[in-house]
């Protein structure tokens, strides 16, 4: 009987199994799956020798046998055979095995090209398909740099090779844009450590990443738009800067880069992030709010006193997603009804209705003082949490969605938690929009928002937010409207 262990190949090259008689395989490889299936093709021959088996734990018979019954010989894992199917058939779905093996072909190839041309050795002399290996000295310092600044995480060498090699996997759907992330990040790594300056090597040369990224490709969550989709885009911002034009609001365009979008963005491992010259950290633009303040407040200081400005740029998350946006601030406003007017008027000239939530951050800041609650509570709106507290008003609050109900749970609650909510009825009275609902334990999850809030939604979809937020000394109003959102909602409409 010849047994052959083809954990690290099954799923990634072409397997003869003529003269095979118990190929053996894991969920946790190719197969890209947590590990804990076994899976063990045999042939007719290895059925034979089998027989009845021998004793009772392992016993390949008994499961043989049940496995003819179309089902297992003992608790089976459930969620790993749905997974299993469920990857099957999405690899499948991207052209089978054969295009599997080619896609895995090509990464390994460009991969090993890329990282030898920085200089790199690959090892051993002929590398295998499912992971491309370094021998290198720093292998341990480098490991963590791409750990812990790129979120990168490659794995490292074993006994006698433990702290002198990394490795990186190849095996399974990988996007290309996930490789040539990783080995953006090694030479990052490598200038960061003296080794080599950063200058896009791997991807400046022919017949590495061009192997496998092709010109017409686009990145998973980028954005492209032609045609009727381009018209709607353009439409829809040409819409915005004609309401927000005749409301004295001038238009800005922020840089790209920036170094203080940590600031904004409340999961940093969203920011696509880069170095400059002087290696200082920086990150493709998350967030237009608070560049749009420090820019007219640090940047142009007396050179400008408007203080109502509006922008039509995307903001970029990792690893490649793109988000057009048209947003309005109001610098130094207290009030949000000075902004909220407007971006209920660009949805009017829309010809949408939409569903208009209002909230106030400072409601959940002070339950979290009040009670034994944290924020994350109000992120993921646990509701039983609250309702377990007993507390009379604040489950009234926990149902509260009409303004008109908002004068019962003031005279009920604290007087910190009534002056909040009735700053929510002032904004609801001043906005006058009726497909309006009061959410007061909504909590956003972006850093400045500090007090009234509003989203404009329609469904699962997010057309609009915004709020009152603090910069510093200064206190601002301001909104983003999700052009992306609304080109699909528009072009779902005419169709």
């Amino acid at each position: 009987m010849i047994i052959a262990d083809g954990i690290t190949a099954v799923g990634v090259e072409p397997i003869d199994v003529t003269n095979i008689d118990c190929l053996i395989a894991g969920s946790q490889k190719a197969l890209m799956l947590p590990p804990g299936l076994a899976i063990l093709g045999l042939s007719s021959a290895a059925v034979e020798k089998i027989g009845a088996g021998r004793g009772y734990y392992l016993n390949l018979a008994s499961e043989i046998k049940k496995q003819r019954q179309n089902t297992t010989a003992y608790t089976a894992a459930t969620t790993l055979v749905i997974g299993l199917e469920a990857i099957l058939e999405e690899i499948a779905a991207k052209g089978g095995f054969d295009a599997l093996y080619d896609a895995t072909a090509r990464r390994a190839e460009a991969t090993q090209k890329a990282l030898e041309a920085l200089g790199l050795h690959v090892y051993p002399k002929v590398p295998a398909l499912s992971m491309t290996t370094i021998d290198d000295a720093q292998a341990n310092e480098i490991r963590a740099m791409l750990k812990n600044d790129y979120d990168v995480n490659v794995a490292g060498g074993q006994d006698h090779l433990k702290g002198k090699i990394f490795r990186i996997n190849q095996m399974g759907l990988i996007a290309p844009y996930e490789s040539a992330w990783v080995v953006n990040s090694v030479e990052m790594a490598l200038h960061r450590l003296g080794r080599r300056n950063y200058d896009g090597t791997p991807h400046l040369q022919r017949g590495l990443f061009p192997v496998m990224i092709f010109e017409h490709e686009i990145p998973a969550g980028s954005k492209l738009y032609f045609g009727d989709a381009a018209r709607q885009k353009r439409r829809i911002e040409r819409i915005a800067s004609e309401v927000l034009d005749a409301n004295g609001f001038e238009e800005i365009v922020t840089p790209l880069f920036s170094y203080h979008q940590h600031q904004s963005i409340s999961d940093e491992r969203e920011l696509i992030r880069v170095n400059d010259t002087q290696n200082h950290h920086m990150s493709l633009r998350a967030d237009s709010t608070l560049d749009v303040v420090r820019i007219i407040d640090k940047r142009l200081g007396s050179n400008t006193e408007h203080k109502k400005w509006f922008y039509i740029q995307p903001v970029y998350r990792y690893p490649a997603l793109e988000q057009y946006q048209v947003g309005a601030e109001y610098i130094g406003e207290p009030n949000l009804g000075t902004v909220l007017g407007q971006a209920v008027e660009i949805f009017k000239r829309l010809e949408l209705r939409p569903l208009l939530q209002l909230s106030n951050i400072k409601i959940p800041k002070l339950l979290v003082g009040m009670f034994d609650l944290e924020l994350e509570d109000f992120r993921h709106i646990n509701i039983e949490k609250f309702l377990s507290l007993k507390v009379e008003w604040l489950t009234k609050l926990v149902y509260l969605q009409r303004v008109d109900e908002i004068d019962a749970v003031v005279a009920m609650a604290p007087e910190a938690i009534g002056a909040e909510l009735l700053k929510i009825k002032e904004l609801c009275e001043e906005t006058a929009y009726g497909n309006t609902v009061i959410a007061p334990l909504y909590y956003a999850k972006m850093l400045y928002y500090d007090e009234l809030y509003f989203r404009v939604i329609e469904g699962n979809e997010t057309y609009a937010r915004g709020g009152r937020y603090h910069d510093d000394e200064i206190t601002s109003v301001g909104f983003a409207i999700y052009t992306d959102a609304l080109v699909e909602r528009l072009g779902t409409t005419e169709n």
